[in-house]
């Protein structure tokens, strides 16, 4: 009996992970008899098969941004120097997103810059004097 039961056991376990797996249905009645053919319609996705579309990638560096020399991964806007952008994007990797201090080797003060947005690859930090920071990852 336990020998039935073990075997009754590992076909409905069976029949379960096909089920969810593959999504077939193994309980399905055929539709036509047995014996006939039937043609299969084709599905939408097999008439024509459309590439997925991939959402665009945000432009870099954005408008009214100057990309800084050197690893081409941070941009500034015009009242940002690059020098202080460099030591936003350590900040940065250091800290994640949130707010943090940076020094400025222009102006020899610290700042605070604030991670205000994540699109995507680049990451927006405001803060300062007005000053704009697009790191891109």
């Amino acid at each position: 009996m336990s020998n039935v039961l073990s075997r009754f056991c590992s076909l409905v376990l069976c029949c379960a992970c096909l089920w969810m797996f593959t999504g077939v249905d193994s309980f399905a009645a055929p539709s036509a008899g047995a014996g006939q053919k039937t043609e299969a319609a084709a599905s939408p996705a097999t008439q024509e098969s459309q590439p997925p579309t991939q959402a665009a990638a945000p432009k870099w560096p954005p408008d009214d941004a100057t990309l800084c020399p050197g690893t081409g991964a941070v941009a500034v806007n015009s009242v940002t120097s690059c020098q202080f952008a460099d030591n936003v994007a350590d900040a940065f990797s250091r800290a994640g997103v949130g707010t943090i201090q940076a020094y400025s080797p222009v102006t020899h003060q610290y700042y605070t810059m604030d991670y205000s947005a994540v699109e995507a690859s680049i990451i927006t930090c405001t803060g300062g004097n007005n000053a704009q920071v697009w790191l891109r990852r």
